[in-house]
């Protein structure tokens, strides 16, 4: 059944239950209404046609981006770029964040979830203890985490003016030493004056402190998440270096932050920088953060390359040996990783990673036939999408029994992919698609037809057909 929403279109497989479809369907109806209530968001139109238009809004100079239709096609079992089950489709500044829902709560619906979402940030300022952890670092990286920043959220006003008082009078002397005055502060002072005073009232002061408090490298982590927020905003021409020196901090959270903050313009910076970070990181998700940004640069391309094959050489199987076996594969041909790699993946990540991946020799048949024997359509698109770009071999045996069987999303992959086959057997799949019982397939059949097969020997039979296919259309 393909539904038209106010996020895009979404197709769901004719297996999923009315029940789940329908809950699916409100859901979605409930984040547009959402929107609708606060002049906060705005909507922008994304190619990506499964993460669908997303809900924007600026916040602490940062851009928040959510897809509610990426969340209902979660929650319709199919698969979604970048996004795994269970995790919120939810971007900060262009990175996808880390965002799940609450431990045994695994029976709520993604879209509901991001309902949910869209409703606590339409306020202009939400409710700090409401967010989830990782949304909060990301969105305001001077607040931190921990004991300490739950703290510092339930400071009375009374408590709060009588540390921003004296403060104030001390400013207001004129000449004053940073150190001097932070020195006298207990620690809970100082974190209140920290997270809660208005910076942006004494611009000149809080860089005063921010470039004292960047030097004394073993402090908390949240002042420095705080240095890099006080930069940002009074010191934006200072960011890059402040970033550059927090990318070997003693706290992870600190060089987290700084990795995905760091994007210098010059190349020759970013791997200066960057690729040492490699053999510094022991965390996954920072190595992956410092790859990805590599990335961003065609000049280090070769460079790259080289380096990512000594990394998947040296790296223990993981989710950042995969993601680097991954890209190479689009450079240079690694069947022999992923020959032995892709039978250890789980179906949930099976079908994600075949969209991910460049694969070269005819053993990938053999591996795709025996994917068409699990029950996972998620499993099935990737081998569609994966076998499409595999020369070695005819794809036609695998996508005929899925063309034939499979759901509106199946036949609509494939034909996208029918420039793979010969003439006869193009034709063939292409009949298949003019008789479904889905008429959005007609329909795209009928396009297809007209773009890229003007020759069609069927055609007009084809044309005839849809004028009564509505006979056929199963609601």
């Amino acid at each position: 059944m393909l539904a038209t929403t106010a996020f895009g279109e979404l197709d769901f497989p004719t297996t999923l239950a009315t029940k789940q479809r329908d809950a699916v369907l409100r859901a979605l109806s409930w984040c547009d209404e959402l929107a609708d209530t606060s002049d906060v968001w705005s909507r922008h139109v994304h190619d990506l046609s499964d993460h669908g238009t997303s809900l924007n809004r600026e916040i602490n100079g940062k851009t928040l981006s959510i897809y509610p239709l990426a969340a209902a096609r979660l929650d319709a079992g199919l698969h979604v770029r970048q996004v795994n089950v269970n995790h919120l489709p939810v971007w900060v500044d262009g990175h996808k964040i880390c965002v799940v829902g609450k431990r045994g709560r695994g029976n709520d619906l993604h879209t509901d979830l991001v309902a949910s979402l869209i409703l606590l940030f339409c306020q202009e300022e939400p409710v700090y203890q409401a967010l989830p952890r990782t949304l909060v670092r990301a969105i305001y990286p001077q607040f931190g985490s921990g004991h300490e920043g739950r703290y510092r959220l339930n400071v009375r006003p009374a408590e709060q003016e009588a540390v921003f008082e004296p403060f104030r009078e001390h400013l207001a002397e004129g000449e004053w030493e940073p150190l001097a005055y932070l020195m006298d502060l207990t620690d809970r002072d100082w974190t209140v004056l920290r997270d809660r005073f208005p910076w942006g009232n004494e611009p000149e002061a809080a860089l005063n402190i921010a470039y004292w408090v960047m030097e004394e490298h073993e402090r908390p982590a949240n002042d420095h998440l705080w240095v890099i927020n006080i930069v940002r905003q009074h010191a934006p021409e200072d960011l890059e270096g402040v970033l550059r020196s927090y990318l070997y901090a003693p706290q992870d959270e600190v060089r987290r932050q700084a990795l995905m903050e760091y994007h210098p313009q010059e190349a020759e910076a970013a791997w200066r920088w960057l690729e040492p970070c490699f053999e510094l990181e022991a965390e996954e998700r920072h190595r992956m953060l410092v790859h990805e940004t590599l990335q961003e640069y065609p000049e280090l391309e070769e460079r790259l390359i080289q380096r990512s094959l000594q990394l998947v050489e040296d790296a223990e199987a993981g989710v950042f040996q995969r993601l680097v076996v991954a890209w190479l594969s689009h450079h240079v041909d690694m069947d022999e990783w992923l020959f032995d790699l892709l039978p250890s993946l789980e179906p949930y990540e099976l079908g994600g990673y075949l969209h991910e991946i460049q694969t070269y020799g005819d053993w990938f048949e053999d591996f795709a036939t025996e994917c068409l024997a699990m029950p996972f359509e998620g499993v099935h698109l990737g081998v569609v999408a994966c076998s499409a770009t595999n020369l070695s071999f005819n794809p036609f045996p695998l996508w005929l029994p899925l063309m034939q069987n499979g759901s509106g999303t199946m036949k609509l992959n494939i034909m996208k992919h029918l420039h793979r086959l010969p003439l006869e057997e193009a034709y063939l799949l292409l009949e298949l698609g003019w008789k479904s019982q889905w008429r959005f397939v007609i329909t795209a059949t009928h396009r297809t037809v007209a773009k890229a097969f003007p020759d069609y020997p069927l055609r007009a039979e084809m044309e005839a057909h849809g004028y009564t296919s509505v006979q056929h259309w199963k609601r």
